[in-house]
């Protein structure tokens, strides 16, 4: 294989893992942002009443609620897709590893060449 043909394989690999990796890195965003503001939005207080969410929880009545909190920190850890919704976020932390390497490696190889690829 040429290095062209290579350096175009990894910039399709690097395009596609970067856009599964973009969509979790939306979610792990947004859901950091609220937790680290979790007192000022008071999301301990917040109850969750969606039939969807409290049926997930199975929480049904009884004097037991589910917090908008509790919900942020299943989102953001990955927890809320159940078992194995961990191993779907480390996943991800590795689609993140990939995808530094791949633009590492892709930004040296356009520096090696005549200079007009240099930013």
């Amino acid at each position: 294989m040429k290095a062209g043909q290579r350096n175009s394989a990894l910039l399709r690999w690097h395009r596609h893992i970067g856009l599964v990796a973009a969509a979790l890195v939306v979610v792990l965003a947004l859901s950091g942002v609220a937790l680290n503001h979790s007192d000022v939005l008071e999301l301990d207080q917040r109850a969750v009443t969606t039939p969807l969410l409290l049926e997930w929880y199975d929480i049904n009545t009884g004097g037991r609620w589910l917090s908008a909190e509790r919900i942020l920190l299943d989102v953001h850890s990955g927890r809320i897709l159940g078992r194995y919704g961990p191993w779907l976020m480390d996943g991800a932390a590795i689609l993140l590893l990939i995808l530094a390497a791949t633009g590492l490696i892709g930004w040296f190889r356009g520096r090696g060449g005549n200079g007009a690829n240099d930013a």
